[in-house]
């Protein structure tokens, strides 16, 4: 991703909007299951150490 794709995700963070990764992907030239991809949240389990 390009610097301007990190600040329109820092954007998208700061004011709370919620859009699916189609709907980002759309508006920054990637495919939605790119944005599902990059932007991946690990999932944590109760116990695990991070």
């Amino acid at each position: 991703m390009t610097q301007a794709d990190e600040r329109i995700s820092e954007f998208l963070h700061e004011k709370e909007i919620i859009a699916s990764p189609g709907v980002i992907g759309a508006n920054i030239d990637y495919t939605g299951e790119y944005i599902s991809r990059r932007w991946a949240i690990p999932h944590v389990q109760p116990g695990d150490r991070q």
